[in-house]
C-alpha cells in the first residue's frame, strides 16, 4: 500500500459508523461536502452550517477539523485571497464509500505488518 493511502486516524471500536473516527461536529462538515461534492466552503460556511445543525463549536475548531481531514487525504483545499488576506476553500477529495474502502485499505495493511 502506498503511503500516501493511508489514513493517519484514530478508531474507536467501541463505536459505531463515522462516530469510531470522528466527532459529531465533524461529521456534520464532512456531511456537508460529502452531499455536494462541487461545493467549496470556506471555514466560515462550515462553522455557520456545524452550529446551524445544533452543535456549538469555535471556529477555530472546524479550522483545525477542515486541516486534519486534508491531512489525512479525505478533502483538499484551495488558497484564494480575498477582504483579510487568504482563506482556504475546502472540498472533498474522496466520498463516503472511498472513505471506508481506504480506511479498510490502512487497517489491513496495519494489522499485517510485523
Amino acid at each position: 500500500m502506498q503511503r500516501e493511502n493511508m489514513m493517519p486516524l484514530k478508531v474507536d471500536l467501541s463505536k459505531q459508523g463515522l462516530e469510531m473516527c470522528f466527532k459529531d461536529y465533524e461529521i456534520i462538515m464532512l456531511g456537508r461536502q460529502w452531499d455536494d461534492p462541487t461545493s467549496r466552503d470556506g471555514s466560515g460556511i462550515l462553522w455557520k452550517y456545524v452550529n446551524d445543525c445544533g452543535e456549538s463549536i469555535s471556529r477555530a475548531s472546524v479550522i483545525f477539523a477542515a486541516n486534519r481531514f486534508v491531512d489525512a487525504g479525505i478533502w483538499d483545499a484551495v488558497d484564494r485571497t480575498g477582504k483579510g488576506g487568504h482563506h482556504k476553500l475546502y472540498y472533498a477529495l474522496i466520498t463516503e464509500s472511498e472513505f471506508w474502502d481506504r480506511l479498510l485499505a490502512t487497517s489491513n495493511y496495519k494489522l499485517r505488518q510485523k
